[in-house]
C-alpha cells in the first residue's frame, strides 16, 4: 500500500508550487508593465513627431516668423473658446507662409486639455490652426555682407514692417490637435535672429539687440510630453530647430 505525502514533505511541496507560481506572477507582471511602457513611449514618439514634422513644414515654408514681444489676439469659437489676449511670448509660435493667391497664418499653441484626464489634471493639447489671410507684406531693407570661402558678398535682407495681430478663427478654421498630454509649460520657442555685427551668424532674440531691425530668422522648438497608466509614468521630450531662408530682394511670392 501507497503512503501519502508526510506533513513536511507536503509544506516542502507547497512552498515550492509558491515560489514557482509567484515567479511566473512576477514575470508576467513584468512583462504586461514593458507592454504598457512600450505603448506609451510610442505613443509619444508619433504625437511628438507629427508635431515636429507639421511645425517644421510651416518654419521652412514661411516667409515671417512672429517675434516673441508682439501682442496679439486670438479668438476662436469652437468648443476650445479661445480668447487670448497677450504676448506671442516664449509658448507660442506664429508663422507666416506663402499660398496661392495670398497667405496663410499657422499658429501653434497649448490649452489646457479638453476633456481633463484626472490621472493628469495639468496636462495640455497643442493645438494648429491655420487661417488664410488677405495680406500684403511691406518690407523696410538693408544689406548685409556675408562671409564666403574665397571672399564676401553683400546680400539684401528685408523686414516684415506689417502683420496682423488681431486673428479670429471662423468655422472651418477650428485647430487640429497635433500633440496631448503636454505638460504645463512643456512647449516652448527659443528665437533667433542674424547677427548683423558679425557675418551671417545667429544670435538669441532679444528686446535690445541690434539685431532685431530683422526678422526672426530660426527657432528652437522643446516639446515635452508625459503619460501616465495606474502608477506607470513616462517623459519624452523632443527638441528641434527650423530656419527661414534668407531671401534676396526683391521678394516675389
Amino acid at each position: 500500500m501507497k503512503q501519502g505525502m508526510s506533513l513536511p514533505e507536503l509544506i516542502i511541496s507547497i512552498t515550492i508550487l509558491f515560489i514557482v507560481l509567484a515567479s511566473a506572477f512576477s514575470m508576467w507582471f513584468a512583462i504586461q508593465r514593458d507592454l504598457i511602457v512600450q505603448r506609451l513611449d510610442r505613443e509619444m514618439y508619433d504625437q511628438l513627431s507629427t508635431a515636429k514634422s507639421q511645425i517644421l513644414d510651416s518654419v521652412l515654408k514661411s516667409i515671417f516668423i512672429y517675434p516673441p514681444d508682439v501682442n496679439i489676439v486670438l479668438r476662436d469659437n469652437s468648443r476650445f473658446n479661445l480668447n487670448i489676449n497677450e504676448k506671442v511670448s516664449y509658448n507660442k509660435l506664429l508663422t507666416i507662409s506663402p499660398t496661392s493667391g495670398g497667405y496663410y497664418l499657422n499658429a501653434y499653441l497649448s490649452v489646457p486639455r479638453n476633456p481633463q484626464d484626472a490621472l493628469l489634471p495639468n496636462s495640455r493639447m497643442l493645438l494648429y490652426y491655420k487661417k488664410f489671410i488677405n495680406w500684403a507684406p511691406q518690407y523696410n531693407t538693408f544689406t548685409l555682407t556675408v562671409v564666403e570661402t574665397g571672399g564676401t558678398r553683400v546680400i539684401k535682407l528685408a523686414k516684415i514692417i506689417n502683420y496682423p495681430t488681431n486673428i479670429t478663427f471662423t468655422t472651418g478654421e477650428g485647430p487640429k490637435v497635433i500633440a496631448d498630454y503636454i505638460i504645463n509649460n512643456g512647449f516652448t520657442v527659443n528665437y533667433y535672429v542674424v547677427d548683423v555685427t558679425s557675418a551671417y551668424t545667429y544670435t538669441t532674440y532679444t528686446n535690445s539687440i541690434t539685431s532685431r531691425s530683422i526678422n526672426i530668422q530660426q527657432v528652437e522648438v522643446t516639446i515635452r510630453a508625459q503619460r501616465r497608466y495606474q502608477n506607470i509614468y513616462r517623459n519624452k521630450e523632443i527638441k528641434f530647430k527650423g530656419a527661414v531662408f534668407l531671401e534676396e530682394l526683391p521678394i516675389a511670392y
